[in-house]
């Protein structure tokens, strides 16, 4: 009888301590065992901080809500400092999911660049769309999406709400969201003469094929810029078969079980001995003639695709990318509807040394508040410049 009173007793205690908040914080720590990332952060240090911050914070409530066990998991993530492992919020998260499964969203057709002075930038526009039918225009400045700030999370979350609209340089442009693909493959425009493929995302299938088409469209005597600014990234395998349109590719992953390594050759992409996948080959322009748009937003294979072809001798310009090209993730499904991005593996040399973390352009520029607000893209002009002079040798 006391053996089973002790147990009541206990149950009962344990239970006490129970609440939405612990048991989110709970499903983000133990997915964090799996972390195999650079960070030389002490992982269990932050977790018994979170821990303890978590009962300071719940301290008055019974049932502590699932709000603060969101914010001391975020403090716990961004403790690593590592950009690769993050919380993304339910509306982000479910955008994120429908792009994997190629399922279709509510949408106004676009894609944000943020800017660090505040504000974003216009940086794919899908044909068609409402963004589209309304004449918005890659390249525009937009101050804030229904009052606030100019987000990708805050567009994912209007959308999901229903009209969307956009602060505008000088105007407002109100729009309706409309079921749409939630993947946006490659598009091509011609801007002064010179062909710009603009690759919004790597994540989903058919990123590569759909850009292997567009190539073919282009041919291989004209120059060529392919804008990345707005790549989150997404699969490996995407973002190396794209490349390997321009010559041999090379990717390794390392654990501490195992090392992954991966070859990619116009079309062509094998794991270890294994080719695992094949696309019809193209005959695309020489990479010295490819000028590559990187920026802070570029990321994850959105850097293994311009490092890649940076390394086959295309000019990179633009900004320093987000810094995430050294490593890959692997992404969970938490209980209240958002997604956890944990770091699984280490992106290495060969010789086992890790890779550089950033993708630094051959010629570095940035375009101010200013220079957008006046229609002015100076990346893309500096590019159209210099592709420009490599069609009159």
């Amino acid at each position: 009888m006391r053996r089973l009173l002790a147990l009541c007793a206990a149950l009962t205690l344990t239970s006490s301590f129970a609440s939405p908040a612990s048991d989110y914080l709970g499903e983000v720590e133990r997915l964090l065992r799996g972390y195999d990332g650079p960070s030389g952060a002490d992982l269990a240090s932050l977790t018994r901080q979170a821990q303890r911050d978590l009962t300071q914070r719940c301290a008055q409530s019974a049932a502590c809500p699932l709000d603060v066990g969101r914010e001391v998991a975020k403090s716990l993530v961004a403790g690593l400092e590592d950009k690769h492992t993050n919380l993304k919020d339910p509306s982000v998260a479910r955008r994120a999911r429908a792009e994997m499964r190629g399922e279709d969203v509510p949408r106004v057709g676009l894609r944000l660049i943020p800017l660090p002075e505040g504000g974003a930038v216009v940086g794919y526009v899908r044909p068609g769309s409402p963004a589209a039918q309304a004449g918005l225009m890659g390249g525009e400045f937009v101050t804030s999406i229904n009052g606030a700030e100019a987000t990708s999370a805050a567009l994912a979350a209007a959308e999901d709400r229903g009209p969307v609209t956009l602060q505008l340089e000088g105007r407002a442009l109100r729009l309706a969201p409309e079921n749409l693909p939630s993947r946006d493959l490659p598009t091509l425009r011609e801007v002064r003469g010179i062909n710009v493929v603009n690759i919004p995302s790597f994540l989903g299938e058919g990123v590569a094929q759909g850009f292997f088409d567009t190539l073919r469209l282009v041919g291989s005597a004209r120059p060529l810029v392919i804008d990345v600014r707005a790549n989150g990234g997404g699969s490996l395998n995407e973002c190396l078969l794209a490349a390997s349109a321009f010559g041999e590719v090379r990717h390794e992953l390392s654990t501490p079980r195992y090392t992954a390594r991966y070859v990619a050759r116009n079309g062509q992409l094998f794991a270890g001995n294994r080719r695992t996948i094949t696309l019809e080959s193209v005959s695309a322009p020489p990479a010295a003639r490819v000028t590559v748009l990187v920026g802070p937003r570029t990321a994850s294979c959105g850097e293994v695709f311009a490092s890649a072809l940076q390394g086959l001798g295309a000019t990179v310009m633009g900004a320093k990318t987000a810094g995430v090209k050294n490593s890959a993730v692997g992404l969970y499904d938490l209980s209240d509807g958002s997604m956890l991005s944990v770091t699984t593996a280490k992106a290495t040399n060969g010789r086992g040394q890790l890779l550089d973390a950033f993708v630094i352009p051959d010629r570095e520029l940035a375009g101010t508040p200013n220079d957008w607000k006046a229609g002015q893209d100076v990346v893309l002009n500096a590019a159209l410049a210099l592709a420009g002079q490599v069609a009159g040798r």
